[in-house]
């Protein structure tokens, strides 16, 4: 049975035509604990109460209120103490570590720790048959990349906070305004007459706010997580180093089917993000953006 902490959990054991055999609750653990044996409870434990019924049959049953992870475990009856018929009960802390050796991948079950290879070993998995989704580009991306040619996706959660930024009505204007403005001085920054000094001066003093602006709207102290004004960031230049694709959940996928393709226009500057998806319409659309 899986129960989740705070129930109550009820184990019953019982056999027929036995009314003079003995019950035994065990606790399958390495000191074998008994939790009862004829009609006593010898475990200290409030929470467990153990009921014997004065009828024909040979039974009884253990009430364990509140589980705790300590309850979490495997527990044994036997009847009488030779050919005993025995039921095993297995209880786990729902939402917690089973620390058993695993022979084989099953469906529906969540696996911690263990190694790449391991993994290989176990699925029989290699090259680009893997999609293998980690959230940080050494750690997690740069080994199965380099070393085993999976394929990768990286988690960053940055980019929900990166993609609602993006889509701020103010953002924009400063970004349009911005592309605007540098062409300008692009345009006329080889003018010598006064009035096309004085003009290139200001706009650059304004172009060099509006880029302190758009820096400090992501993060007052540090900026977006991908770019400082026109210079991927080194974080940014790894994760488009080992990752294929990446987004702000891996639940996005759940968007699209078994076979997708994903297109960057230049991956130099893919960088900026018109649209991503929180809410799962497009991952991500790269766009080619100067600032």
């Amino acid at each position: 049975q899986e129960v989740n902490l705070g129930d109550t959990l009820d184990l019953q054991c019982s056999a027929k035509n036995a009314k003079d055999y003995i019950v035994f609750w065990q606790k399958v653990n390495p000191s074998k604990q008994l939790i009862s044996g004829k009609e006593l409870l010898i475990v200290r434990d409030p929470r467990i109460t153990i009921y014997y019924h004065d009828d024909d049959d040979a039974w009884a049953t253990i009430e364990i209120k509140d589980v705790t992870e300590n309850h979490a475990g495997i527990y044994k009856c036997s009847i009488s103490s030779e050919n005993t018929p025995s039921a095993t009960v297995e209880v786990r802390k729902t939402g917690t570590h089973a620390w058993d050796r695993v022979s084989k991948l099953e469906k529906g079950r969540v696996y911690y720790e263990g190694t790449v290879k391991q993994l290989q070993e176990l699925t029989g998995w290699n090259g680009h048959q893997v999609l293998y989704f980690g959230d940080h580009p050494y750690s997690d991306l740069a080994d199965v990349t380099l070393e085993h040619g999976w394929r990768t996706g990286a988690i960053i959660s940055e980019l929900t906070h990166e993609i609602e930024t993006l889509n701020k009505p103010d953002f924009k204007q400063n970004a349009n305004w911005l592309q605007m403005l540098t062409q300008l001085i692009e345009d006329h920054q080889d003018r010598e007459t006064p009035e096309a000094k004085k003009a290139l001066r200001r706009w650059m003093d304004e172009r060099d706010q509006l880029r302190n602006d758009i820096k400090i709207i992501f993060n007052k102290q540090f900026g977006s997580v991908f770019r400082t004004y026109n210079n991927p960031t080194y974080f940014s230049r790894r994760l488009f180093r080992f990752s294929d694709i990446y987004t702000s959940n891996v639940t996005n996928l759940l968007h699209y089917g078994n076979v997708e393709e994903y297109v960057e226009t230049n991956p130099e500057l893919a960088i900026f993000f018109e649209r991503l998806v929180s809410a799962g319409k497009k991952l991500f659309l790269v766009t080619n953006s100067p600032f």
